[in-house]
């Protein structure tokens, strides 16, 4: 028999059956003839439940608390832009400290090329606006068709499509390019490592 959508079989009533098709069947929800045969209808088990209500309480209060800490050390270190170290810690913010470390990785990964592509833009074309605006346009194209193409690293090209016009726009606005490449690259950075820090520290999650 060929695996289901979830890859693993269990026995249920001498029959296997993925997992998925067993939990679209729960006690009382739907009648009988529409559940899949050998399924076996389970109540969902209370300490389930609650472990999963503890799981999104702590991962609320640790997101919480890395977004206070993080624009905390940015007022604290007079950075220009805190809004970003506090942005970061809260979209790296995921049920498992895995998930949140890669997520922060293709972050800081798209900051940097993001960063390091608006910088080119305006090297070349900063005095031209409408030739930087076509190169800027083709940057972007090229982003979104690899952002529809990957399916592990779209936030890397996602990231990378926004900070690059966050540098150009701002540069023609009157501020530095180079400082605000600096400045969004090294504020990511703050709110990353202070939640995988706090991570580490209060709540370590595989």
């Amino acid at each position: 028999m060929a695996p289901g959508r979830c890859g693993h079989y269990v026995q249920r009533a001498d029959k296997l059956l993925p997992p998925c098709l067993i939990r679209y069947c729960p006690p009382r929800a739907v009648p009988d003839f529409f559940c899949p045969s050998g399924a076996v209808r389970r109540a969902p088990s209370e300490l389930t439940v609650q472990q999963a209500a503890q799981s999104r309480l702590l991962t609320a209060f640790l997101s919480a608390l890395s977004i206070t800490a993080a624009f905390g050390l940015a007022f604290w270190w007079n950075l220009d832009k805190p809004f970003w170290a506090g942005f970061s810690a809260l979209v790296v913010s995921l049920s498992t400290l895995g998930q949140s470390i890669q997520k922060g990785l293709l972050r800081m990964v798209g900051t940097v090329t993001g960063a390091a592509a608006g910088l080119i833009l305006y090297f070349f074309w900063g005095q031209l606006r409408w030739p930087m605006l076509v190169m800027l346009c083709l940057y972007i194209l090229l982003m979104v068709f690899l952002l529809l193409r990957s399916r592990q690293s779209s936030y890397f090209f996602y990231t990378s499509a926004i900070v690059a016009i966050l540098i150009v726009v701002q540069s023609r606005g009157g501020d530095t390019p180079f400082t605000v490449a600096v400045d969004r690259m090294q504020e990511t950075l703050l709110g990353i490592l202070v939640y995988t820090v706090l991570a580490l520290l209060l709540w370590p999650r595989s």
